[in-house]
């Protein structure tokens, strides 16, 4: 390990993200000793670059391909980070740590699983429970349908905490005198996570994902900080939300030919927008005795990179950019302030009256020259406009290359919906999201 500052740079938001990371691989500004040599295949051999999932991999190797031209060259080891259950060689097999852990459990076969243990905590429900529900019968899992979907839904449940590294022991502290009937029924039902299902997955020998990834990144993350390779390890695109995966990010920054590249770190925020923006996140109030603290904050489009900075010990001005600002569009740039203002710490909003803080009228408006809004009366109308907007982008124009458009959306439902909208077109779309 190095005991030199982090290596931590971003890209700003605007910047072709994949693209400027290829270059700067390539150009041996980002890590010492790599860097792309003509003469020598095997200049890039050496290196390992961890992107957030496969399909980034993918893009990355694309870029780094097209960069390279006619030349030729063996491509750095590009890994999924998210998704290393299934990546083979993605660690040491002969690690004693590796081959300690029980393999996971599918997920299939969890829901399954989870589904029996649903059904059986229904007959087994405390008699103390049913009297409350007046003497009827409990109708939910009405039927196996129902257990499997109910399974489902603890199953996302459990992987959710178990990424945060949390448990399910401090719902015990969690009661609310109006609730607090519903609440035994919720915590007798939770009992399916607490005690049954790791009893379960010890009795078959599996493990639960989320912990088995854990697990396997810590255990990487612990060979790198006492035995560090020696070559260029670089992390780029993830913003550490999970817990393990910060861990290995902030020792990855420490090492001799390490670096990390951060996905859009805003740099229109204002020290004191940061500072507000952590005070929010770990504020608690006093509230009748009960302590409460405001979750909406996580919302926030910097929290991840924010609390990935505070584990690494950096503040967000001491970050430096790749490529250059003068590489932006005017316009991105100018977008990009106007977004960072409006999402803006509720705390910290009067920097909108502030003279300069705001782009000028004219500058906002060539911002937001190609921004569109539409306000659909429903799902069925937000397909179709989407739809019919990215065929208009589709249609070709003399001397420009083949166009290109993407929706990006965490509505998994509208994402189907603009695809079967795209087919009445003839437009066949890729859904990165997979097909159910």
């Amino acid at each position: 390990m190095s005991g030199s500052a982090p290596r931590i740079v971003t890209i700003p938001p605007g910047a072709a993200f994949l693209r400027m990371l290829a270059e700067a691989i390539l150009s041996g500004s980002l890590v010492t000793g790599l860097c792309y040599q003509p003469e020598n295949p095997l200049s890039l051999a050496g290196a390992t670059v961890f992107v957030p999932t496969r399909r980034a991999a993918r893009a990355l190797r694309s870029e780094i391909t097209d960069l390279i031209g006619k030349g030729s060259a063996i491509l750095p080891s590009i890994r999924a980070l998210g998704e290393t259950d299934d990546d083979a060689g993605f660690f040491d097999a002969a690690d004693p740590e590796t081959l300690a852990l029980n393999p996971p459990i599918p997920q299939v076969a969890a829901t399954l699983r989870l589904a029996d243990l649903v059904l059986a905590w229904k007959q087994a429900l405390p008699q103390a429970v049913r009297d409350h529900l007046g003497g009827l019968p409990l109708v939910a899992p009405a039927n196996p349908a129902d257990a499997i979907w109910l399974g489902r839904a603890l199953f996302e449940l459990i992987q959710a905490v178990e990424i945060e590294e949390g448990d399910f022991a401090g719902l015990d502290s969690v009661v609310a005198e109006d609730l607090q009937h519903w609440w035994q029924l919720t915590g007798e039902f939770l009992k399916i996570a607490r005690e049954f299902w790791p009893s379960l997955l010890e009795e078959i020998a599996r493990s639960s994902p989320a912990l088995h990834h854990n697990a396997m990144i810590d255990v990487f993350t612990r060979g790198l900080a006492t035995a560090p390779p020696g070559r260029p390890v670089i992390v780029a695109g993830s913003t550490g939300t999970r817990p393990s995966t910060a861990r290995l990010i902030a020792t990855v920054a420490r090492l001799d030919q390490g670096a990390v590249v951060l996905p859009g770190l805003d740099h229109a925020m204002r020290p004191s927008h940061w500072q507000a923006l952590a005070r929010a996140a770990t504020n608690l109030t006093s509230a009748d005795g009960r302590i409460q603290v405001d979750v909406t904050i996580r919302s926030h489009p910097q929290y991840g990179l924010l609390r990935l900075l505070e584990t690494s010990g950096l503040d967000a001005e001491r970050i430096g950019e790749i490529p250059e600002i003068g590489r932006i569009a005017p316009a991105l740039t100018a977008r990009r302030a106007i977004v960072s203002a409006a999402l803006l710490p509720a705390a910290t909003t009067e920097a909108w009256g502030e003279p300069g803080f705001l782009p000028d009228v004219p500058v906002a408006s060539r911002g937001l020259e190609h921004v569109s809004l539409i306000e659909a009366a429903n799902e069925r109308e937000e397909a179709l406009a989407l739809a019919a907007a990215m065929r208009r982008a589709l249609e070709p124009r003399p001397g420009l290359e083949e166009p290109t458009a993407a929706l990006v959306t965490p509505d998994r439902n509208l994402a189907r919906r603009v695809v079967t909208e795209l087919g009445r077109y003839g437009i066949e779309a890729s859904d990165s999201g997979g097909i159910p």
